[in-house]
């Protein structure tokens, strides 16, 4: 038996477990189909080192990108995606037998959902000898598919904010490389292999904190001291599992370690290292404040471009104006109300910061549209006049419907 750690994403209350858990000596804990009745005994499980058949682990992923693929195409909600499961009886899969992933054959809903969910797996996984070199084509993955359509790819991952209860962690630690990628391609900041080792300190920054990111996201209080602790201790412990999975690229393992501690101040001075840290220091903050937990709402987008707008200073960062300058004020993804009165959802970014391509969902009267409809926000009527939470909106989108309403993706 090959067992792999399970993922916390597998094990939902009240749901019955896909697959068999064991301990780390292959004892059976718990069977197939068992239900977890608690959230103390979910924590319980997740917290004693848990594993699971990779065989069956694999199935279970199969069912569930095929499920998702089917769903995706008949347009149905960014809610019902969040939450599916594939069917027990499902065998069927979506990878070819040239071995391709399937985020490169999916829509561009479906391919970051299946990034979504394939992640977590890869950064528990980490003990294996292959983790460096399976966690490189991860990689590379994901900067194809920014490539293939980086409004896409921001409208897919802000929208998935709006549930912080499942995979939070995932979810910030991919709008993060992001966030990221796009500002280094956008400014032209760095060479490629620079951009290479940005996305890989960005998605990796928070490994040893994955499972508390996603309690606290749920928590309905401030951190206890021991959680603290952990936050606190996270840059240098998440440096040590790097190592030990085999990482040796000294700007990669520099920019994870100082992510919470650069200064403010110009990039040029700095090393590498820390140069890539700032900018990731900065889009962690602003995805962050995108993000609603369970003690406090999400910002707008506007609210947010403000938050890394300014240094600890309160003078412009650098770092913080570049990355508003590449995702604008009002990113795929976010909701802005118009000068006309109506609440617009970004689909793409306009040729200035704050002209994005919208489709209004909801009339001056606060009445959802039967049909969302693009708007020219360059056009005197349909002006942005500020960011709206997400929260304040209480529309269910059709992702795939309201991308598709776009003009061909650009690609970068």
């Amino acid at each position: 038996m090959n067992l792999v750690p399970l993922m916390a994403s597998a094990v939902r209350l009240h749901q019955a477990l896909p697959y068999s858990v064991f301990d780390d000596k292959g004892n059976l804990l718990l069977p197939k189909g068992a239900m977890i009745q608690s959230e103390d005994q979910r924590a319980q499980l997740l917290s004693r080192g848990s594993f699971v058949d990779k065989s069956e682990s694999e199935s279970y992923h199969r069912a569930f990108i095929g499920k998702l693929d089917s769903m995706v195409r008949r347009n149905v909600l960014i809610k019902q995606l969040v939450d599916t499961q594939p069917d027990d009886d499902s065998k069927s899969g979506t990878t070819s037998s040239s071995g391709r992933s399937p985020s490169r054959k999916l829509d561009i809903v479906a391919a970051w959902l299946e990034i979504e969910y394939r992640a977590p797996m890869l950064l528990s996984d980490f003990p294996r000898e292959d983790w460096l070199s399976r966690f490189q084509k991860f990689r590379i993955e994901i900067s194809e598919l920014i490539s293939r359509d980086p409004d896409g790819s921001l409208f897919v991952l802000l929208q998935a904010l709006r549930d912080s209860s499942n995979r939070y962690s995932t979810k910030h630690a991919l709008l993060v490389a992001v966030v990221c990628e796009l500002t280094a391609r956008q400014l032209n900041l760095w060479p490629d292999e620079a951009r290479g080792v940005l996305c890989c300190a960005a998605l990796t920054m928070n490994m040893s904190m994955m499972q508390l990111q996603d309690q606290l996201a749920t928590q309905d209080h401030r951190p206890l001291p021991d959680q603290w602790d952990i936050v606190k201790q996270h840059p240098e412990s998440t440096v040590e599992i790097l190592r030990a999975a085999g990482v040796q690229d000294k700007t990669w393992l520099q920019a994870v370690a100082l992510h919470h501690s650069t200064e403010p101040g110009p990039l040029a001075p700095r090393a590498l290292g820390e140069q890539l840290a700032r900018l990731i220091q900065r889009a962690d903050i602003f995805a962050a404040r995108m993000s609603p937990r369970a003690t406090r709402r999400a910002m707008s987008a506007t609210a947010a471009a403000q938050a890394i707008y300014n240094d600890e200073t309160e003078k412009p960062d650098e770092a913080g104006g570049a990355i508003l300058k590449a995702l604008g004020l009002y990113p795929p993804g976010c909701f802005v109300r118009l000068k006309n009165g109506e609440v617009a959802v970004a689909l793409a970014r306009g040729q200035r910061a704050n002209e994005p391509l919208v489709a209004s969902v909801v009339s001056r009267d606060g009445l959802p549209l039967g049909e969302p409809t693009l708007r020219d926000t360059r056009i005197a009527l349909f002006h942005t006049a500020g960011g709206v939470a997400a929260h304040d909106v209480k529309v269910l989108l059709h992702p795939l419907n309201l991308l598709n309403k776009r003009p061909a993706p650009r690609a970068c």
